[in-house]
């Protein structure tokens, strides 16, 4: 009986190494800079300035597209909020849970570009919502945009 131990202990740290090679890095591993104009124009964003922050444009039509079945639909300022909330609600952590599931490479970096967040603060919303674990094609996503 002893000599099965060590095969199933094998077996455990294969999967776990399996797993943890998407799994997302920290906050702290994340830049806090900020989107700005000029990096909208470089992205190609062209919103003007009453589509930034809480009114994103990416956000908001993300949420349109992937919240359109929710009795209450969220708004973009809801989504702002609940990636700051430091102890989200039910509600923040589905709509943290949805963008990291549902929203795409492009839109993560259109949202940044237009301030509706930081990559740290994405990334710390991710984890307290309990979302860090969706998407495992994300966490490698954002994992290449860590700091340098």
């Amino acid at each position: 009986m002893a000599a099965k131990r060590p095969r199933a202990t094998a077996r455990e740290a294969a999967t776990t190494t399996a797993d943890s090679a998407h799994e997302l890095a920290p906050a702290g591993a994340f830049d806090t800079e900020r989107g700005n104009a000029e990096i909208r124009r470089s992205c190609g964003v062209t919103t003007d300035e009453t589509e930034i922050g809480p009114d994103s444009r990416t956000v908001r039509n993300r949420i349109a597209r992937s919240c359109a079945g929710w009795p209450d639909r969220p708004t973009g300022r809801e989504f702002y909020d609940a990636v700051r909330a430091p102890r989200p609600t039910e509600r923040q952590r589905c709509l943290v849970s949805m963008w990291m599931l549902e929203a795409t490479d492009e839109d993560v970096i259109l949202a940044w570009a237009e301030e509706a967040y930081t990559l740290r603060d994405l990334v710390a919303a991710a984890h307290r919502a309990g979302a860090q674990d969706d998407n495992p094609a994300r966490n490698d996503y954002l994992n290449t945009l860590r700091a340098r």
